[in-house]
């Protein structure tokens, strides 16, 4: 797992060569244990030095200096970004004037799309029927003498 890149140093205790004896002498297990131990100690020992790097802020932003100033100016190009497309595509009151004439024309020549539309979202019951074919009538005439007085 990454042993000897990125500058692993690891000095390794030469411990001396397992005595001669069958595999299950208590000489050649004690020798074993000893290496593995050696061993271990070293391993944990380069765990801690590269726990010490990885988490001392200082070095990292030194290490990666480029690759932040990059994140940050994306960053800052982003909320540039979204400011100025919010700024074009902002409504203004001249656009909402605009579009509330242009729903009252519509509902006036076609009284009927407002009921269907209204009916479309829920299924109302008959005195909501009632209700909506009135004021979708009341609607319909007062965009029709609003389109007259423009005319």
């Amino acid at each position: 797992m990454g042993e000897g890149r990125n500058g692993v140093t690891r000095e390794i205790e030469i411990v001396a060569p397992p005595p001669p004896g069958p595999p299950d002498d208590p000489a050649t297990i004690e020798h074993a244990v000893e290496t593995t131990r050696a061993e271990l100690a070293d391993l944990l020992a380069e765990l801690d030095r590269r726990r010490h790097e990885a988490f001392d802020l200082r070095l990292q932003l030194r290490r990666h200096r480029t690759a932040l100033a990059v994140v940050a100016l994306a960053a800052l190009g982003l909320a540039a970004a979204s400011s100025a497309y919010r700024r074009r595509h902002r409504d203004r009151a001249l656009d909402r004037v605009q579009n509330l004439a242009r729903a009252l024309a519509l509902v006036a020549r076609e009284p009927e799309s407002l009921i269907r539309a209204m009916e479309d979202r829920r299924a109302p019951t008959a005195p909501t029927n009632a209700i909506i074919a009135a004021l979708a009538k009341i609607a319909g005439t007062a965009g029709q003498r609003a389109v007259a007085r423009a005319i």
